[in-house]
Order: structure tokens, then C-alpha cells, then sequence
């Protein structure tokens, strides 16, 4: 019994962690992105002050 349990465990850690990591992953490249739309935004507008 213990083996199973320790087996389930260390696959629930293993889920847990790709889902936080994936979550993260995720985020980082929403916020990477959302800059550079910023970037080509403020560019633009600079463009057209100009």
C-alpha cells in the first residue's frame, strides 16, 4: 500500500508542478507580449508626432 501511495504522490507533485510551471510559463509570455504591443504603440505615436 505504501508504494502505491508514494507512487500516486510523487505523480500528483509532478502534475501540481507542470501545472504551476505551465501557469507561469503562461503569464511570462502574455506580459512579454502585451510590452511589445507597447512598444509598437508608443513607436507609432511618436511616428505620427513627427
Amino acid at each position: 500500500m505504501s508504494n502505491l501511495m508514494t507512487t500516486e504522490g510523487y505523480i500528483f507533485l509532478i502534475l501540481a508542478w507542470s501545472t504551476v510551471i505551465g501557469v507561469l510559463t503562461f503569464c511570462l509570455y502574455k506580459v512579454f507580449t502585451i510590452r511589445k504591443e507597447n512598444d509598437k504603440q508608443q513607436k507609432n505615436q511618436k511616428v505620427d508626432y513627427l
